[in-house]
């Protein structure tokens, strides 16, 4: 190993102008090896999966129906204590209200109906605005709608501690 290191030290100090060659040959070598690469493909995570598969598949029909709107971020805001109670639902309500209303996030979103919460699907079966006036019974009667029940279970739950989350 010496023997070599000694050598290679030897030609670097002798002939400078033959090593600064030899790395330019070798730089030009690989630059021009770039131009035989496959590009990349786009959506390259989704790209690897067999056809047919359920993830690809669902990616593509996604693609398909919101191509026009742009991207589709999903936020999730917890709220914790009693969100299916008419404080708690006036207090999602009020703070969706303020982040929709907030200039750098509304820009943002996608026209008609963007954001989805427990609040707004009672609010939407209650056919109220505000929630000071309703009372838990309606609330809980609004849960039992088709289809409205199931969403609302879907987006609540319990914390590891036992606290109900939305």
């Amino acid at each position: 190993m010496n023997n070599i290191l000694g050598r290679l030290s030897r030609l670097v100090t002798v002939r400078p102008w033959l090593t600064l060659l030899v790395l330019l040959i070798i730089t030009v070598v690989m630059v021009m090896g770039t131009a035989q690469r496959l590009p990349p493909t786009e959506g390259a995570s989704v790209a690897f999966l067999p056809p047919g598969h359920p993830i690809a598949e669902a990616t593509q029909e996604i693609d398909d129906r919101f191509k026009d709107t742009g991207e589709v971020i999903v936020v999730t805001l917890v709220f914790r204590g009693e969100p299916l109670t008419p404080s708690g639902l006036s207090q999602m309500d009020g703070l969706l209200d303020e982040i929709v209303q907030d200039p750098g996030i509304g820009e943002l979103l996608a026209p008609g109906t963007p954001v989805v919460a427990p609040s707004s699907l009672i609010g939407a079966v209650l056919q109220v605005d505000r929630f000071e006036s309703v009372t838990q019974e309606q609330i809980d009667s609004a849960r039992n709608v088709p289809g409205v029940g199931e969403a609302i279970a879907e987006m609540t739950g319990t914390d590891t501690d036992g606290t109900l989350v939305a």
